[in-house]
């Protein structure tokens, strides 16, 4: 399957905030996609854990990426090939902008995925979503959409703080609590701590690994 057979006919756009929350991060585009990520060690911790997952992969494989947000090369191995990637946002303008950050990108696509993504099932063989996770109200569900549209023998990789304060609200990524939901579908799950909090109450980086059962 090559990555222009992914996308199914429907592209189901109808959760009653997309319009809101997408220009809200359109707002934010600019300002995110000037920001350069530091080297430091959570950065070379999840390039390390993304190269684990994509690095035995084929050249006409299919790399699905969840809330992909304007700049996300620092996440991968160098000389990774972008254009098996498939760059989903709820914001267009974001999209935009990772264009001109990721000139390797060239499937780019508006989603919405706390609702049905618009992916046949089985089709992508990995997918990974770097600090996006936190943001959804309903992780498990979007878990298992990822789990659908990944092909059995697949692997997806999340990489997010356990807690992040934005704009006076607390989002909260449980790994653990996901990785028991995930494990009850019958899927291996990994939960990967990558950071010790500086002090206490501090963000802990994770990386979580789901193995999609054959």
């Amino acid at each position: 399957m090559s990555i222009e057979d992914v996308p199914a006919s429907r592209k189901d756009l109808s959760f009653r905030l997309v319009g809101e929350i997408g220009l809200m991060w359109g707002e934010k585009a600019c300002q995110w996609a000037a920001k350069n990520k530091s080297e430091g060690e959570h950065l070379c911790q999840i390039r390390k854990r993304v190269a684990e997952l994509v690095g035995h992969l084929s050249s006409d494989s299919v790399v699905l990426e969840l809330a992909s947000g304007a700049n996300n090369k620092a996440y991968y191995p160098g000389e990774f090939n972008f254009r098996r990637v498939i760059a989903t946002d709820i914001s267009e303008e974001m999209l935009t902008l990772l264009a001109k950050t990721n000139l390797g990108i060239e499937n780019r696509m508006v989603a919405d995925a706390r609702v049905t993504l618009p992916f046949l099932s089985n089709s992508v063989d990995t997918a990974l979503c770097f600090f996006g996770m936190r943001y959804f109200e309903n992780q498990e569900e979007v878990l298992r959409e990822l789990i659908r549209v990944t092909k059995p023998g697949g692997h997806i990789g999340i990489a997010d703080y356990d807690s992040y304060v934005y704009e006076g609200a607390v989002c909260v990524f449980d790994p653990c609590r996901l990785q028991g939901a995930v494990l009850a579908d019958g899927h291996f799950v990994t939960v990967k701590q990558l950071s010790q909090p500086l002090l206490e109450g501090s963000p802990i980086l994770y990386f979580l690994t789901i193995g999609v059962k054959k």
